[in-house]
């Protein structure tokens, strides 16, 4: 029972699942999760399960600024593969700006 416990534990607080995604444009009301998983769509990649924005928004500044977003994927096997290919968004039309 305790070793069941445990390993909820270490599978829940596994950093591994989470990757940063810079330079995703940041629009009022927008669906970060839906964005999330356009940018895996296009590498090929399974569905993210949540995404957030990082940091705190500057609605005052005249400057555009985009935070990062955090994304947590179901395992750290498919955090490590979506890291492999990520190279390729280079290559998008969509999401060169994106790494």
């Amino acid at each position: 029972m305790l070793k069941n416990v445990v390993k909820d534990v270490v599978a829940e607080e596994d950093g591994s699942r989470n990757l940063m995604v810079f330079g995703l444009e940041e629009e009022p009301g927008e669906q970060i999760c839906e964005k999330g998983n356009q940018v895996l769509v296009e590498l090929g990649e399974k569905p993210i399960i949540e995404a957030s924005r990082i940091g705190l928004k500057d609605s005052k500044s005249s400057k555009k600024l985009v935070r990062p977003v955090k994304m947590t994927v179901t395992s750290s096997k498919i955090g490590q593969q979506i890291l492999s290919i990520a190279r390729s968004l280079r290559y998008s039309e969509h999401y060169k700006q994106v790494f």
